[in-house]
């Protein structure tokens, strides 16, 4: 018994101790999150852990994390996948916050999701805060599940928005490709999830620059889409990006169907006036 209750004592230690840094899939153990891979990385799950294949022909291992397995189960179990945010009691918001989201005919399954992103105006206010916006693919049928998402942000340990590729979550953690910047409002960015049967290949490409991450399909069925604004330590409405959000030219593939129209589903607005607006099964807008 008193092994029991010191184990215990140990897990609950840890995990109070565990820093949680902002991902676009939820506050994830600092241990857990990868950031800033070289473009072109390839990653798999293997039994030891994920590893990486670097474009120049290196191979790093990222050791398998129990406390990372353990803690993305449980925020599965404890409804992180209900893409819901918080507010606390000083206002501030974290989470998921507006998107609308697409399931397929249940026998059929994503194999492509593109657009393009037009970035919206700077915030009025800039107090660390973090802003992710996305298309994604998720395998929400999967018993473990898991995204794939081209991610425009603001902030998040950079100065500005940030263009980057983000895979989550083989053993519970989660990767990132080395971000691109040096574009601002009123550029038109694409992002593009493409499946060739084995590999999962995700571009975020913004003029002449552009960031990739492949990943090993892994008998995964990915069978919903979403379009989404997601949002850490967000205080007053001042800290959300000015003027329209725009994802256009949207492209959503199914291996049996083809090309397919999404009926999105749209949620309710949650804070700051936000609307968003679907236009056609294309064009959707984020705007506060």
């Amino acid at each position: 018994k008193s092994v029991f209750a010191g184990l215990l004592l140990f897990t609950i230690f840890v995990v109070l101790q565990a820093k949680l840094v902002p991902t676009p899939f939820g506050l994830r153990p600092e241990i857990c999150v990868t950031r800033g891979l070289p473009s072109g990385s390839h990653i798999e799950e293997i039994e030891e852990g994920i590893l990486i294949h670097h474009p120049t022909g290196e191979k790093k291992l990222l050791p398998k994390h129990q406390e990372c397995i353990d803690y993305h189960n449980e925020w599965l179990a404890n409804g992180g996948n209900n893409r819901t945010h918080t507010v606390s009691k000083d206002g501030e918001v974290n989470g998921w916050l507006d998107y609308t989201g697409w399931y397929p005919p249940s026998s059929d399954q994503v194999v492509s999701f593109t657009g393009d992103y037009l970035v919206p105006g700077n915030p009025a206010a800039n107090n660390g805060q973090v802003l992710f916006y996305f298309i994604g693919t998720q395998n929400n049928g999967g018993s473990t599940v898991t995204i794939l998402q081209p991610v425009l942000t603001w902030g998040n340990g950079l100065n500005g928005w940030s263009f980057a590729s983000w895979n989550c979550c083989p053993a519970g953690q989660q990767q990132e490709s080395s971000p691109i910047q040096g574009f601002g409002a009123g550029d038109t960015l694409s992002g593009s999830i493409v499946s060739d049967g084995s590999t999962w290949t995700i571009t975020s490409t913004a003029g002449g620059q552009n960031t990739q991450l492949s990943v090993a399909d892994a008998s995964r069925d990915f069978d919903w889409v979403d379009v989404t604004l997601e949002v850490y330590t967000v205080t007053t409405c001042d800290e959300f990006a000015t003027g329209p959000m725009t994802f256009s030219n949207m492209a959503v593939t199914v291996a049996n169907a083809g090309q397919v129209n999404p009926s999105w589903q749209v949620t309710n607005p949650n804070t700051c006036s936000g609307v968003l607006t679907v236009s056609s099964p294309s064009d959707i807008t984020i705007q506060f």
